[in-house]
C-alpha cells in the first residue's frame, strides 16, 4: 500500500483543521471545513478475489458547494484517495496547495 504525496497533503489538512476548496474532473467545486481523517480502505473485494486493492483515503465533509450540485449535498462526506483524485485542492485564499499531476509513473 502506498502514502501518496495526496494522502500526506490530506494528513497535515486533518491534522490541522484547515479549510480547502476541492475541485473534481467533473466540474464540481465544494468547500470542506471538517473531515474524518486519513484511513486504510480497500476496494470492497475479498482479500484473496483477483483485483483486490488496499489504499489509503480521506473523507471530507461537503460544507459548501460551490460549483455545478449534481447529486451532493452539504453534510455528506465525499471519499478523496487516488481512485477518487480531486483535480486540485486549495486553501481558502486560492493558494495551491496540491495539484493533480498528469504523469503516472
Amino acid at each position: 500500500m502506498k502514502y501518496t504525496n495526496l494522502m500526506s497533503v490530506l494528513s497535515n489538512v486533518c491534522k490541522n483543521k484547515i479549510p480547502i476548496k476541492v475541485f473534481f474532473e467533473n466540474g464540481i467545486v465544494i468547500k470542506s471545513y471538517s473531515n474524518i481523517g486519513v484511513y486504510e480502505t480497500d476496494n470492497g473485494l475479498e482479500c484473496d478475489a483477483e483485483g483486490y486493492l488496499e489504499y489509503y483515503a480521506c473523507s471530507i465533509k461537503v460544507s459548501k458547494i460551490v460549483q455545478n450540485q449534481d447529486d451532493l449535498e452539504i453534510g455528506e462526506y465525499i471519499e478523496l484517495s487516488e481512485y477518487n483524485e480531486p483535480r486540485r485542492i486549495e486553501f481558502e485564499n486560492g493558494e495551491i496547495l496540491w495539484e493533480k499531476s498528469n504523469d503516472k509513473n
